[in-house]
């Protein structure tokens, strides 16, 4: 714990410095440098009791930081099934291009649903205190992660760019199954000459896993009042007579 508050502790002197320190009138392709670089946690308990306790290395301004979202939903459930929210994001690099500088980011969201009160219906119920596990929950919890840089360049614009999607479903509970599983993802908005992109697409997993890889031609966004970043994940869990859909949208920027 320590040693990941001195990291982000670092990374914010780092940013800090970046900008205060003009950039060279003239760049070359040499001055290209990584400043500093984090080894990603994708252990998912870590990054679940991260997400829990609010930790973040999220380096935006107070008015940047209201653009990330996270939402879960479970449609079909009773009014005793609540589903819970966290997010994480790591900073894993930040490097130096001439006079952009350009920080990646890996932005974790979880979707879990829990029981409210003892029940008899249809889910399992949690414990009597009301303080269910990331294991030990409900029987299935959704997570995903987006990959993804803001890039500042030499007049300080903000860009936005989804490098790529991973994520999944963990299900507990081996009475329910899981079918239809999709997966929406795009990163909208304005670009560079352009005054509109849309860029989205949907996936069909087949496993209780994914990992998106986005089209190669896919513009940075600009930082502006309209645009998204981020992507939805949607599965159908079914047990015995009920269904339900869990849906898990994280947008790493949205506005």
């Amino acid at each position: 714990m320590i040693k990941k508050c001195i990291n982000s502790i670092v990374a914010l002197g780092l940013f800090t410095t970046l900008f205060a320190v003009s950039p060279p009138e003239k760049a070359s392709a040499a001055e290209s440098k990584t400043v500093y670089s984090a080894k990603e946690e994708t252990n998912l308990d870590v990054l679940y009791e991260k997400a829990r306790s609010g930790q973040t290395d999220l380096l935006l301004n107070s008015a940047t930081e209201k653009k990330f979202s996270t939402k879960g939903q479970l449609n079909g459930a009773d009014q005793d099934v609540k589903v819970e929210n966290f997010s994480t994001s790591q900073l894993l690099e930040i490097k130096r291009d001439g006079k952009k500088v350009i920080q990646s980011y890996a932005t974790t969201s979880f979707a879990e649903p829990k029981i409210q009160k003892k029940t008899s219906g249809e889910f399992t119920t949690a414990d009597s205190q009301g303080k269910s596990k990331w294991d030990t929950s409900i029987g299935v919890k959704a997570y995903s992660t987006i990959y993804w840089d803001i890039e500042y360049d030499g007049n300080n614009k903000e860009y936005y760019k989804f490098k790529k999607m991973t994520g999944g479903w963990t299900r507990e509970d081996k009475s329910i199954s899981l079918s239809k599983r999709t997966v929406h993802y795009g990163a909208n908005g304005s670009a560079r000459g352009k005054p509109w992109v849309t860029q989205r697409k949907t996936a069909y997993p087949t496993k209780n896993t994914f990992t998106i890889n986005p089209p190669k031609s896919w513009h940075a966004i600009t930082k502006s009042y309209t645009g998204s970043l981020g992507g939805t994940s949607k599965v159908t869990l079914k047990r015995r007579s009920s269904t339900w859909t869990l849906q898990l949208t994280n947008d790493a920027w949205a506005s």
